[in-house]
C-alpha cells in the first residue's frame, strides 16, 4: 500500500468550432453584421450566455483538473530494493483530483461551467469520472 500527494494542476485546452445546427455553417458565416460577433445562447431555463468567438468562429476552452494538491492512494507488489539482482514492481492507484472546472476567454456573460453542460449528458458523466485519475506503474529494479 502506498499513499502520497501530487502537486500540480494539469489542464486540457480545446478549440471548439461553433456551428449553427440548422445550417451546418460556422456562426461567423451566418452573422448578419460582421462587426457584431457576439452570439447569445439561451437555455431551456431562460439563462443566457454570451460568446464572443475568435475571427474564425472558434471558442477556446480550458479544462482544469480540480485541486492543486491531489491525494494519492495505491496498492502494489514488488520491491524497491530487490532481493535478487533484478526485481519487478507493479502498482495500481488513483489521484483524487476534485471536480473539473472550465475557463474561456470567449464566454463574456454567463458561467462557462454551466454552458459546457448544456444538453450534453455525456459531458457531465465525463466530468464526474475525472474526479479520480487512475495511475498504473510498472518498474524494473536492478541491484548493483
Amino acid at each position: 500500500m502506498s499513499a502520497g500527494l501530487y502537486f500540480g494542476k494539469p489542464n486540457l485546452n480545446f478549440n471548439v468550432m461553433l456551428t449553427n445546427p440548422k445550417t451546418g455553417r460556422t456562426i461567423m458565416e451566418d452573422l448578419e453584421d460582421p462587426e457584431d460577433t457576439e452570439v447569445e445562447i439561451t437555455d431551456t431555463n431562460g439563462k443566457s450566455y454570451t460568446i464572443k468567438p475568435t475571427d474564425d468562429g472558434q471558442a477556446i476552452i480550458d479544462a482544469l483538473f480540480g485541486n492543486s494538491v491531489k491525494p494519492y492512494l495505491g496498492l502494489g507488489f514488488g520491491e524497491s530494493v530487490p532481493k535478487n539482482r533484478v526485481g519487478v514492481k507493479f502498482e495500481l492507484g488513483a489521484y483524487y483530483s476534485g471536480k473539473m472546472k472550465f475557463e474561456s476567454p470567449n464566454v463574456v456573460q454567463g458561467d462557462v461551467n454551466e454552458l459546457v453542460l448544456l444538453g450534453q449528458d455525456y459531458v457531465a458523466k465525463a466530468i464526474y469520472w475525472t474526479k479520480w485519475l487512475p495511475v498504473m506503474s510498472l518498474g524494473l529494479t536492478i541491484g548493483l
